[in-house]
This record gives C-alpha cells, sequence and structure tokens, in this order.
C-alpha cells in the first residue's frame, strides 16, 4: 500500500471517531457512552448522527445550588 492509502485510511478512521473525539475534547460528562455508541453503531450513520448531536450538547450537567440557612431562630 501507497502513502497516500495509509493518509486515507487514517483520515476516513479519524472521520469515524469524530463524535467521540469531540466529546473527549469537551470532557462531555458522558463520553465514554458517546465512544460506545460511535463505535458500535456509528455504522448505521444514524448511530453517528447520534452520537454526533449528543456530542455537542451540554459538556456538564447543570449544577443545583443548595443554600443551607444554620442561623438560629
Amino acid at each position: 500500500m501507497s502513502i497516500w492509502h495509509w493518509i486515507v485510511t487514517l483520515f476516513l478512521i479519524g472521520m469515524y471517531f469524530l463524535p467521540a473525539l469531540i466529546a473527549f475534547s469537551r470532557t462531555h460528562h458522558q463520553r465514554v457512552a458517546i465512544l460506545l455508541l460511535n463505535l458500535f453503531l456509528g455504522w448505521t450513520g444514524l448511530g453517528w448522527i447520534g452520537a454526533l448531536v449528543w456530542s455537542a450538547t451540554a459538556s456538564a450537567p447543570a449544577q443545583q445550588v443548595v443554600i443551607v440557612d444554620r442561623r438560629s431562630t
């Protein structure tokens, strides 16, 4: 195989795992689940699009603020 075959192959593998790469670069809280979805269902096209959309959603769960009032009444 020529060098161009290797370059094209690596490019296509990178494109296939693009949703997982985005999720890991954004430190998405569900990055492992996105990787698994991409790995096992990405070949369907619908799984790849789903993983891509999921990786582009909010990267951290909303934080809940709890205020504790310790003043005695």
